[in-house]
């Protein structure tokens, strides 16, 4: 019995020190075995809005040329709102951010971004490639935002952001339900069925976004001819931005009627609704409706979506990075960070980003074009083999100023498996980045958007409640229609109840005698 007793302490004590040994090390491994960094970068951007490869080429291309190693933690908002929200408030603990032009413009209003100050790239003997960025961007930027409100003065946007990708708001539509005479004909209309399609009912999708569907809207209203006649002068960056009582009831009248042809809101599912054909129209953002187009083309390249901006116009928008303002408990990495934004826009880098994406980068697409006009480039691209054309790359024109550039070209004709013959890919070349979809023509009737709330906050907050208000529309009736059904049942539950309770509470019948 004491031997048994015995053999239980020794068993207890062994588990004891094997459970005490595992928790030790389960504290002291993980430190151990984590790489240390010299320095850390945080990044806040929009979900799947970069090759997330390139921040790793970034981090060895950062160790390389400062001697430091780079922890880069990124993450991800859905909305200007959220991020704007955290960086206003000074909650946050960031290096950099990719806002849309107007929150940028709000960040700006309350004096949240840092000015650029490229010293800290040039200081190391680095080559700046802001040049690249497309120049009728930063004009287009420069006629709206050159005097901007910056806390309680004014400046250029353009002194505080670089660009990153831009693109357009149209109709991302079903060429087997819809043709594209027929989305002309209709324009913006085609969000309110205006051509009658029945097939089109509950099939149509707009954006789950007040800026968005509020152009849309305000595009409807001029088109329909139903804007009173002190804003028929107006231009469509006038439109889109104002914010008059009259305007905002307008357009709150006019998507409370769209609602009844409706599939529903969406922000980001849109694209997959359409490529799956369970939606045959959708408000989209130029970048979202090329991959929707791609993911929709069979093996011979056509695709069964497309995508239109009205002729009326429409809004042209512009995503950028920004450095924001430090709290006093925090310092940023103000040299990756600088070095992080040049890095972007060198060619090679600024192309994956599109490919990975889809949209338009704000990065000169001419850049590659004049490089297919010249023989020189041609011959290299057109060699025999993508593995060759690589080796002679680095072999050769490893010091050419276009080296990045045609690094670049070369990953997207691989990717695409373009044949390395010159008609395949001045073919390609013609369709890619040409493509007017992807490539707008600033030419086009095509306005901003701006901070609504750049005049009075109140402006914004009523464009808010009427969108709520919209989003609502028709709830009431069905809360109303519910609360009469819950009464009527309550109503019978109360008389099943009282029935049975007088059942079997009455006085019993008095016996009949014989």
């Amino acid at each position: 019995m004491k031997s048994s007793n015995r053999a239980s302490v020794i068993i207890t004590i062994i588990l004891l020190t094997v459970i005490l040994l595992v928790t030790v090390f389960a504290f002291l491994i993980p430190p151990l075995l984590t790489k240390k960094y010299d320095e850390k970068l945080v990044i806040y951007n929009w979900a799947d809005y970069i090759d997330i490869e390139v921040l790793d080429e970034f981090a060895a291309y950062y160790e390389e040329l400062t001697g430091k190693s780079l922890n880069i933690v990124y993450s991800n908002f859905d909305t200007n709102e959220t991020m704007m929200t955290e960086i206003i408030k000074g909650d946050s603990k960031i290096d950099l951010i990719c806002p849309s032009e107007y929150a940028i413009q709000k960040l700006l209003r309350h004096d949240r971004l840092e000015k650029l100050n490229w010293n800290y790239v040039t200081d190391l003997g680095e080559e700046l490639y802001l040049g690249n960025i497309k120049k009728d961007i930063r004009e287009k930027i420069d006629s709206v935002f050159s005097d901007t409100a910056i806390g309680d003065k004014t400046g250029n946007m353009n002194d505080y952001f670089v660009p990153y990708m831009w693109g357009t708001l149209g109709v991302l539509y079903n060429t087997n339900y819809l043709t594209y005479e027929e989305v002309k004909e209709a324009g913006w209309g085609i969000f309110w069925n205006s051509i009658n399609k029945k097939t089109l009912d509950k099939k149509i999708l707009v954006k789950d976004s007040i800026r968005d569907t509020y152009v849309c809207a305000v595009m409807y209203l001029k088109e329909q001819n139903l804007l009173p006649s002190k804003y028929m002068s107006y231009s469509v960056q006038d439109l889109i931005t104002c914010t008059d009582q009259e305007m905002i009831d307008l357009a709150e009248k006019v998507l409370e009627e769209q609602r009844k042809y409706l599939k529903g809101y969406e922000v980001d599912f849109g694209k997959d609704d359409m490529v799956n054909e369970t939606a045959y129209v959708n408000l989209a953002w130029s970048g979202d409706a090329a991959y929707a187009i791609e993911e929709a083309m069979d093996d011979e390249s056509n695709s069964y979506l497309d995508y239109y901006v009205p002729e009326s116009g429409s809004n042209i928008w512009f995503d950028g990075w920004v450095i924001p303002k430090a709290d006093d408990d925090y310092k940023p990495n103000y040299r990756a960070a600088h070095l992080f934004l040049n890095f972007l826009n060198r060619p090679d880098i600024a192309l994956y980003n599109t490919l990975e994406i889809g949209y338009a980068s704000a990065v000169e697409n001419d850049i590659y074009t004049k490089l297919l006009d010249s023989e020189k480039y041609m011959s290299l691209l057109t060699i025999g083999s993508w593995e060759e054309s690589y080796e002679l790359l680095d072999k050769d024109y490893s010091e050419d100023e276009n080296y990045y550039a045609l690094l670049g070209l070369i990953a997207l004709l691989e990717g695409y498996e373009i044949d390395a013959d010159k008609d395949s890919i001045l073919e390609f070349n013609e369709d890619f980045f040409g493509d007017i979809r992807r490539y707008s023509d600033f030419s086009h009737n095509l306005g901003m958007m701006q901070d609504l709330g750049r005049i009075e906050e109140s402006d914004n907050e009523r464009v808010v409640e009427m969108w709520e208000r919209v989003k609502s529309y028709g709830e009431s009736k069905n809360w109303i229609i519910l609360g009469v059904l819950i009464a009527i049942l309550v109503g019978l539950g109360l008389l099943v109840t009282v029935f049975v309770l007088y059942w079997f509470n009455r006085p019993p019948r008095p016996r009949k005698l014989d």
